[in-house]
């Protein structure tokens, strides 16, 4: 999902910068790592998937953007790039995070309680996640103040894509363990 960002900010023309791609990535990387796992432990569980997949959505949700976040300033620092701060804006989106992954757990929870449920049925609670929250998310940014619109389609391409991404990935253990008879 990363290289799709990736791919949208160069196509817009982004500048290349070493540092800032690689603070960038590493941010990327273990945001969806951590919210996705955290969304997939509880939409995993035997009981309550709806719950807990909501509740850990809205735990992992910040919790993994402060981490990510966090990743992204050691990385930033360590090659001299401008380093982020942590403003109002962080933690505003830090609740956006939060409310967007307790949705998304608790829906896939629900799902995963079906024994009828597609492929598409996972994508459309992400793609509909992502386009709300990513709108929302692009507003306040530009609230915030402006942005070049490499960064622009950028945060559009990555609010877009984590949420379907993570939607699917939690897909395929949840239809395993149903083709191999375990649930």
């Amino acid at each position: 999902m990363q290289l799709v960002v990736f791919a949208v900010r160069l196509a817009a023309g982004m500048k290349l910068g070493g540092a800032a791609i690689l603070a960038d990535m590493t941010q990327g990387v273990s945001w969806a790592v951590i919210v996705c796992l955290g969304v997939a432990i509880g939409v995993s569980a035997e009981r309550s998937r709806a719950l807990l997949g909501g509740v850990l959505g809205a735990i992992s949700g910040p919790i993994g953007w402060g981490i990510a976040k966090s990743l992204q300033r050691i990385v930033q620092a360590a090659t001299g790039a401008a380093i982020d701060q942590f403003t109002p804006l962080f933690f505003l989106l830090t609740a956006v995070k939060g409310v967007e992954y307790l949705i998304l757990g608790w829906a896939l929870g629900r799902l995963a309680d079906r024994k009828d449920t597609r492929l598409r049925d996972y994508a459309l609670p992400g793609a509909v996640l992502g386009v709300v929250t990513g709108m929302a998310v692009i507003a306040l940014n530009l609230w915030h103040g402006p942005m070049p619109l490499p960064k622009i389609l950028g945060l559009a391409a990555s609010e877009l894509t984590f949420p379907i991404g993570c939607a699917l990935v939690i897909y395929a253990p949840v239809h395993m363990r149903r083709f191999a008879g375990l649930t």
